[in-house]
């Protein structure tokens, strides 16, 4: 099996290029998201959402469990993990110029894994 931080930033990478190959239905989406509740249509749209958030939940309660990420609250390791996604994405919507890309992504998710990432003595500690 692959590290569990390969995988992390694999599967956002993954969403960020369905993300940015479908930019007009995640304009619409992001736009019944957020715009008033009036005369929007019925649809859940956590559908597209809550999928991910599980997946990159699971991935991370695996890599506390096998030692590989640190044993910190899972929220709080899914929350700095969701948040470099969400921004790439919304910047790639709203302000394609500035947006970092596929690439600026990926760096920022190493950045954040670097932080999560279990050290030798957590991993240590964690084998015992």
């Amino acid at each position: 099996d692959r590290p569990v931080v390969e995988r992390l930033v694999d599967l956002c990478v993954r969403v960020y290029d369905l993300h940015s190959a479908h930019l007009e239905i995640a304009r619409l989406i992001h736009s019944i998201y957020y715009g008033p509740r009036q005369g929007t249509p019925p649809m859940d749209l956590d559908q597209f959402h809550l999928p991910f958030q599980d997946a990159l939940q699971r991935l991370i309660e695996e890599g506390i469990r096998t030692g590989e990420l640190r044993a910190e609250p899972v929220g709080d390791i899914l929350m700095s993990i969701l948040g470099p996604v969400s921004i790439c994405m919304d910047t790639e919507l709203c302000h394609p110029e500035m947006a970092p890309g596929r690439d600026g992504l990926v760096r920022i998710l190493r950045l954040v894994c670097r932080g999560i990432a279990a050290n030798e003595t957590e991993r240590e500690g964690n084998q015992s």
